[in-house]
């Protein structure tokens, strides 16, 4: 049973602490272990995005299709910063956030994140401030950009286990937080079913975590690799990195792409 901040009482089979980088089911847990807690560790960066539908975009002519196209995303980069802008491709709605290096953590979080965003990228790209002006007032969120550094040792304890930022919090800079938390979840809920008659639960999250944790641990350090690559104030760095995105091959690019997602299997150890 589960006791809530409520006072309520919860009951089941098994608890699956998928309750973000904060996570309370892990402090939990690991306190229970007797293991050191994790906590998130601020990377130094700053975030904000926002989703601008398609009828906000009129009048923006940075932002039109002929721009933007659909399925297609644009990066701007300069010393400290970087912006990023993609149009889907089922309605067409743009899609952005922003990245800003600090070497102070906030104290307090900004009445306003759309009037921040505008005094952060004032001297960017058209596009860039254009995509901010479309964004509707109020819709617009921050974080600070952390992760689990190091990660827990242990994701499991009886029939409590951890799973996605709760387990292997990430910065975003090569896109697998989310692709790592969907695949936590589908290998824990096939991992659960295959032994749901017998209930072995410890055994379901053991070959869970022997599926997931090593290749989790790997994405986290290269994502935080990745985030000192774009995230520099140098602006040198920021003229190479530029002057190369500039040059390289299209297939260069997809192929870092598809490295990206090495060790994401389906497939399952179901014995």
């Amino acid at each position: 049973s589960v006791q809530l901040s409520t006072g309520e009482e919860v009951r089941g089979d098994v608890l699956i602490g998928a309750d973000g980088s904060r996570s309370a089911v892990r402090s939990a847990l690991l306190a229970s272990l007797g293991e050191p807690p994790c906590e998130p560790t601020f990377q130094d960066i700053l975030s904000w995005w926002s989703r601008v539908p398609l009828t906000a975009v009129e009048g923006f002519s940075e932002l039109d299709e002929t721009n933007l196209p659909r399925g297609t995303a644009k990066s701007y980069k300069g010393p400290g910063l970087v912006f990023v802008l993609a149009r889907s491709v089922v309605d067409a709605d743009i899609y952005w956030s922003g990245f800003q290096l600090v070497h102070e953590k906030p104290e307090s979080r900004p009445d306003d994140y759309r009037h921040q965003c505008l005094e952060v990228f004032a001297s960017c790209h058209p596009a860039v401030l254009q995509a901010i002006e479309a964004s509707a007032p109020g819709r617009v969120a921050g974080a600070l950009i952390s992760d689990l550094d190091p990660p827990p040792n242990s994701w499991s304890d009886g029939r409590v286990v951890l799973i996605g930022d709760a387990a292997h919090a990430m910065t975003p800079f090569i896109g697998q937080g989310a692709n790592s938390a969907m695949l936590d979840a589908y290998i824990l809920c096939k991992q659960l079913a295959f032994r749901a008659d017998d209930g072995d639960w410890e055994g379901a999250f053991a070959k869970y975590a022997a599926s997931r944790q090593a290749v989790a641990t790997k994405k986290i350090e290269e994502a935080r690799k990745m985030a000192r690559v774009f995230m520099t104030d140098s602006k040198l760095h920021t003229w190479g990195f530029n002057a190369f995105m500039r040059l390289v091959p299209k297939f260069v690019i997809e192929k870092q792409f598809t490295d990206m997602d090495e060790g994401n299997s389906l497939e399952l150890d179901l014995s």
